[in-house]
């Protein structure tokens, strides 16, 4: 699945950080497949606002990445992401990622 770069931030930020062992050796290596590799960093101009603490990059130079995500870490992403919508929580920024995992 080619996810953008905003896109793997975001469910960067969903993953549990709690569960099964099962459940963290996935997130731990899905984490690792979303981070950026250094080729990105300097392609995409990644870097971190010193005063805001937040990342930024050159969204224009962002071609996605090709993500392999089993069926097990999908229904987890679909999982959280139902969760989320029940609970009010989505942002305007979630809708990609809604729109790739629950359509």
């Amino acid at each position: 699945m080619k996810l953008s770069f905003m896109d793997r931030m975001l469910l960067f930020g969903i993953l549990p950080e709690k569960g099964s062992l099962v459940t963290l050796k996935l997130v731990r290596e899905l984490r690792e497949e979303l981070s950026p590799s250094l080729d990105e960093i300097k392609e995409m101009e990644i870097s971190e606002n010193p005063e805001t603490r937040r990342v930024v990059w050159n969204a224009d130079k962002d071609t996605g990445k090709e993500i392999n995500i089993n069926s097990v870490t999908r229904d987890m992403i679909v999982k959280t992401l139902k969760t989320m919508d029940e609970k009010e929580e989505l942002t305007a920024q979630h809708l990609s990622l809604c729109d790739l995992f629950l359509t």
